[in-house]
């Protein structure tokens, strides 16, 4: 029988710089079960040491199926970052996904001499898109290779620092065998389908977690009948995407042009008070590569907005997001319910919150019909959401 599986295949891990050091594997099994995600990145697999201890974790898994812990299936996942030349200078956030860790072994065997060698679990690859696709496809031709965050200014791979202006200029004659990309948390579908060269691919969204916190913030959810990989493989080549769960984009740290240091949203080329080069946003990047063209997508899947459900908890009773009471709440009312996060934000009927809780079941109501204002983010500056 047909199952849902909540996605999240973009997750770091302790060993990757500027992430939480309690993200571990035990960890991410913990929060995504909390969360509602049932399949989850394992993170990180091109760090050495990591992948010794994934093999030692999973070292009696059957190998027809998904890997599992604690009730959560993992697929061997992991973000790299393409650094390299050729009209510009290029750095590119990727995700690349294999079925089983010895593909993952094999894969950092062929790479090793072509990668910056050091602590980070985000591997560094002095390869362009086209050679890396050639490396991962020598190791399994039914891998995928998802262009992480897309419109993300510095790393994105139609970023306005480095990025291309289609898929086309950045994978030639391999560009059919990009089945995805991430649309990341500044955008979302609809901002997506504007772009015809995207019209066939499956735009997947992913929470790029660095804290086990934000496991989940956005997911894909794909309907498979067996929990394997051959049957995911085929759900995103095929754009077989049944919902996605999204991150309001305003919200997003890269939603619209703006200065940083001076506190300005702006769409000129410079800031008028220091005359630094703008960080161009992702909704004017979108407008500057499509235009306002109107989309010839046919397949258009269902998504919805979430907002933490913490922060909602934390606007009820008015209180700090951090505080006791807000996390005595959140695990009051994901017991009380037997259900999860996502759960409790997307299918649970208001009427059913508004019982238990009246102001949280309000929130979500809010949250749900979109009676909220917010501050756009810019520049690496996270929106602020106001529920009216």
């Amino acid at each position: 029988m047909p199952k849902d599986f909540i996605c999240d295949l973009h997750i770091h891990t302790k060993y990757d710089i500027g992430c939480s050091p309690n993200l571990e594997l035990k960890t991410i099994a913990k929060y995504s079960k909390i969360k509602g995600v049932n399949l989850a990145s394992t993170g990180s697999f091109t760090h050495r040491t990591y992948l010794k201890e994934l093999k030692n974790i999973f070292s009696k898994q059957n190998e027809e199926e998904f890997l599992e812990l604690e009730g959560v299936y993992f697929l061997p996942a992991t973000e790299v970052n393409n650094v390299f030349e050729d009209n510009k200078k290029r750095r590119i956030h990727n995700l690349i996904i294999f079925s089983n860790l010895e593909e993952c072994e094999q894969f950092n065997d062929l790479v090793e001499k072509k990668s910056y060698l050091g602590s980070d679990g985000r591997l560094c690859l002095k390869l362009n898109l086209e050679e890396t696709l050639d490396y991962i496809f020598e190791v399994k031709k039914e891998a995928l290779f998802i262009p992480a965050h897309i419109w993300t200014p510095w790393y994105g791979i139609f970023g306005s620092k480095s990025g291309y202006n289609n898929l086309k200029e950045a994978f030639g004659k391999k560009t059919s065998k990009i089945y995805a990309v991430e649309t990341g948390l500044s955008s979302d579908p609809a901002m997506n389908w504007r772009c015809d060269f995207l019209d066939n691919l499956a735009l997947v969204s992913f929470s790029d977690a660095h804290s086990p916190e934000n496991i989940g913030r956005e997911a894909t959810v794909i309907e498979l009948n067996k929990p394997n990989y051959k049957e995911f493989f085929y759900s995103i080549k095929n754009n077989k995407i049944k919902k996605t769960i999204e991150f309001f984009p305003q919200e997003g740290k890269y939603y619209q042009s703006g200065c940083r240091k001076c506190a300005i949203k702006t769409e000129l080329e410079r800031c008028p008070k220091c005359n630094k080069k703008i960080a161009q946003g992702v909704l004017n990047r979108i407008k500057q590569i499509c235009g306002n063209k109107k989309s010839t997508r046919k397949i258009k899947n269902e998504f919805c907005y979430v907002i933490p459900l913490k922060k909602l908890i934390a606007a009820a009773l008015d209180k700090n997001e951090k505080s006791k009471a807000v996390e005595e709440k959140y695990l009051e009312l994901i017991l009380n319910y037997n259900s999860t996060e996502l759960d409790i934000l997307v299918n649970l009927k208001i009427e059913k919150i508004k019982k238990m809780d009246f102001e949280l079941g309000l929130m979500i109501e809010k949250m749900r019909t979109g009676q909220l204002k917010i501050e756009p983010g810019y520049d690496g500056v996270f929106g602020k959401i106001q529920l009216l």
